[in-house]
């Protein structure tokens, strides 16, 4: 999943980076064993790709884009490792949007 993304970063491919993300979230989100949330999320997310195709677009700040990327490494990485401390280290940035722009 992250090597997807990872190509799609370094090719610098927005809309299938946006999608690649999403599907990360997804996973997430379907984990959880919420249904009505993950769907409710689905939902969110799908309009989010629209959109945010537009921000990665012409967002003047380039470290946006890699620190999407980083954010999403790490937190593979924290969730393969069981570490819920530095999830939800990672989460609290990348969700809340603390340190993109």
């Amino acid at each position: 999943m992250t090597k997807n993304l990872g190509n799609f970063y370094n090719q610098k491919k927005v809309a299938p980076y946006v999608k690649q993300n999403l599907k990360i979230h997804f996973r997430i989100w379907k984990e959880c064993g919420n249904n009505f949330l993950y769907q409710s999320l689905v939902n969110l997310g799908e309009k989010f790709a629209f959109y945010s195709n537009k921000i990665f677009a012409i967002v003047e700040n380039p470290s946006f884009f890699e620190k999407s990327y980083k954010d999403h490494l790490e937190l593979m990485k924290a969730i393969e490792e069981r570490d819920a401390d530095r999830v939800e280290k990672i989460l609290l940035t990348h969700w809340g949007g603390v340190g993109y722009l």
